[in-house]
């Protein structure tokens, strides 16, 4: 009875560290992950499609205005602040500032 017991043991001994590797842990995604790094451009306005919500700059920069944003009718020639992050590769305004 001794040796079964022992036998078992071992048994269960030697599976303990199997299971603790069978499914590696899920780590909670970090706030990095989560949320892009915003990033501010000061520029004039070229064109403003509200219909499609596309803000473009002199500078040639082009804007998908989220939204979110409570979209004003941006003027050709407008000095803007436009906050934004970049998602699925274009730039997304989260923010548009006009300057006076």
């Amino acid at each position: 009875m001794k040796k079964i017991m022992i036998g078992t043991l071992a048994l269960i001994a030697c599976g303990l560290p199997l299971t603790a590797n069978a499914a590696p842990p899920k780590h909670p995604a970090t706030a990095a992950a989560k949320h892009e790094k915003q990033t501010t451009t000061d520029g004039t306005v070229s064109a403003w499609a509200a219909d499609t919500r596309m803000l473009k700059l002199n500078s040639g920069d082009e804007f998908k205005v989220d939204a979110s944003v409570k979209a004003a009718d941006y003027k050709t020639g407008q000095k803007v602040s436009v906050h934004w992050i970049t998602k699925d590769g274009a730039k997304l305004a989260e923010r548009v500032s006009v300057k006076k």
